[in-house]
């Protein structure tokens, strides 16, 4: 009777280690990608914060200068209030803008919160690379105490601008001096160092 043997044959040495080299690869690629869809997602994570604290800034930028209180104050000196619709002979207008080597100043005047009577200055200022927004003091007559520099809401701010849009005149740069026209809408910018790179923002806001 004839008996077939089979020969079972196993790995060489040299078959193993190609098969661990190329799992070893395999395993360095994953790696790779897992990591690069980490530090991807994390990107754009501090991306969306960063988006939402500028987009934030401005809506209530937007918001306080709407809510200014338009009913007309005088002052002895109209001079010192820049922004104002007629130049130096009308009724102060509810926007201040001041501008100097230390910081940017806007501030809106609106109505004291009931039942306190009167109007408040509502206070943007950016001093340093940091964006405050403050309240001050009740006040019946210009020009009123502006507030202390306290709140912080945005950081890394290299610079903060404004520009009134006149009509016929188009987009002039503040502060006004004597323009014959009100304006009826102004652009705020933002600019940010994010990345080691300068992000411009800009919001347009109707006056009338």
């Amino acid at each position: 009777m004839n008996m077939t043997v089979s020969a079972q044959r196993g790995f060489t040495l040299l078959e193993v280690l190609v098969t661990l080299l190329i799992m070893s690869l395999l395993s360095l690629l994953s790696w790779r990608a897992l990591d690069y869809i980490q530090r991807t997602q994390t990107q754009l994570h501090d991306t969306q914060l960063r988006h939402q604290s500028i987009h934030a800034v401005l809506q209530q930028l937007e918001q306080d200068i709407l809510l200014q209180n338009t009913t007309p104050l005088f002052n002895d000196d109209l001079t010192s209030f820049p922004l104002h619709p007629d130049g130096l002979s009308a009724p102060q207008s509810a926007l201040l803008w001041l501008q100097n080597p230390r910081s940017t100043l806007l501030a809106i005047r609106q109505p004291a919160t009931l039942p306190t009577p009167g109007n408040v200055w509502l206070q943007w200022r950016l001093e340093g690379q940091t964006l405050y927004r403050d309240l001050g003091a009740p006040f019946v007559q210009l020009p009123g105490p502006l507030p202390a520099t306290q709140h912080a809401v945005l950081q890394d701010v290299q610079r903060f601008s404004a520009r009134a849009w006149i009509p016929a005149r188009g987009w002039v740069p503040l502060p006004l001096t004597q323009s014959t026209r009100a304006p009826t809408g102004l652009e705020l910018t933002i600019e940010r160092t994010e990345r080691n790179q300068t992000v411009r923002y800009t919001k347009v806001v109707p006056l009338s």
